[in-house]
């Protein structure tokens, strides 16, 4: 699988006057690419693993010379699942699954950097 999104925008907030003002600019640049893995059994239950790294920008810069920049993500995802019939008309399918991700995030001021 793969993917690209872009978006900007300009942020506006209004002030105690009811006055629509601006405070600052965003900006996401993304692409994407990963793969996905499934194995089912004749039981019905199944093991799901997915992994997606994206090339991933996201700045934010405010009108009080603050600004934050998001470099990067990786993550993957295990899920598995089984189904018990407990009647004819009844079933559960208990579910579990594990999800971890990495973002670099990095913030800026006129006299730091964090």
């Amino acid at each position: 699988m793969a993917g690209h999104a872009r978006s900007w925008g300009e942020m506006r907030a209004r002030n105690i006057y009811g006055n629509s003002i601006e405070i600052g600019n965003l900006d996401v640049d993304a692409y994407s690419l990963g793969a996905y893995w499934t194995h089912s059994w004749e039981d019905e239950a199944y093991f799901d693993a997915i992994v997606m790294h994206s090339w991933l920008r996201i700045d934010t810069e405010s009108v009080a010379d603050y600004s934050s920049c998001l470099h990067g993500m990786n993550g993957w995802s295990l899920e598995a699942d089984k189904k018990f019939s407990i009647s004819e008309k009844w079933v559960i399918e208990p579910q579990a699954q594990i999800y971890w991700q990495y973002q670099q995030p990095i913030f800026r001021h006129h006299w730091s950097v964090v």
